[in-house]
């Protein structure tokens, strides 16, 4: 018998490609496998990578482009982190009611980053989402 292995699927969803296409190769080369999609087309990214965790910007729409990969995903639902700017009590109200299983302040700390996807692979791998070995 062949246990599957794979690596930890992340969409980084973004509004402008610059700063989502750094934050990849970074994530990229920490060895996850990543998709990167503009926010209108976050639902399409969604259905073609089927992430494990999506990555986006807590902003007006989050609450709706949330509901929308929650209903296309059905059962196997992402993990969604949501990143904010550096004011984290003027996003407080706003990140409670989209209801993010995380939330990061930007700037982003590389390492802060990757002990974040670090603890969400282990989790993912202990309710056997992921083999613990990917």
């Amino acid at each position: 018998m062949t246990t599957e292995h794979r690596r930890m699927r992340i969409l980084l969803v973004g509004n402008g490609r610059g700063s989502v296409e750094d934050l990849a190769d970074r994530v990229r080369a920490m060895g996850y496998e990543v998709g990167v999609s503009r926010r209108v087309a976050a639902l399409m990214g969604a259905r073609i990578l089927d992430p494990d965790v999506v990555v986006l910007d807590l902003d007006a729409g989050t609450a709706e482009l949330l509901r929308g990969l929650h209903e296309q995903a059905g059962r196997r639902k992402p993990l969604v982190v949501a990143l904010t700017e550096t004011d984290a009590h003027a996003t407080a109200g706003r990140a409670e009611a989209c209801g993010p299983h995380l939330v990061l302040s930007k700037p982003i700390c590389p390492a802060a980053i990757a002990g974040a996807f670090r603890r969400l692979q282990q989790f993912l791998a202990g309710i056997g989402a992921l083999d613990p070995a990917a």
